[in-house]
């Protein structure tokens, strides 16, 4: 196996597992643990811990991956847009509302607000960087 395939097939799976957790995250809130993610992605704790350190890696890597597909999402809106910048603006901003308001977006923030007052976490930190890169 090539190493752009096996680095291919590790993406995705690292994929795999971040849909199961977001997958868990809108039915349970922040109070999933690290093998409740295994079960839901069908893999072992151990591939948890070594891919993103613990639960709060695995949800601030989610944090990052929602983060990246909502700049891709408006970047391919706002460049596919013909007219003038006036409206291609107000197309950007709709979808941006949409992704802002949808599932996904609700239930990472919720995560990290919940994890925000705590000392040691830098959940909400992340969100609020990577929203505003």
């Amino acid at each position: 196996m090539s190493s752009e395939s096996k680095q291919a097939k590790t993406e995705i799976r690292r994929l795999q597992i971040l849909r199961a957790t977001l997958r868990l995250l809108r039915r349970h809130g922040a109070g999933i643990t690290t093998a409740q993610i295994a079960a839901e992605a069908q893999c072992s704790k151990e591939t948890l811990y070594n891919w993103f350190g613990d639960r709060d890696g695995i949800i601030l890597a989610l944090v990052h991956e929602q983060a990246r597909g909502m700049r891709e999402a408006m970047e391919g809106r706002f460049n596919s847009l013909d007219g003038d910048i006036e409206s291609r603006l107000k197309s950007s901003a709709a979808l941006l509302l949409d992704i802002m308001t949808g599932d996904a977006a609700i239930a990472v923030n919720r995560v990290a607000m919940a994890q925000a007052c705590q000392e040691s976490s830098q959940l909400g930190q992340a969100v609020l960087a990577d929203w505003t890169e």
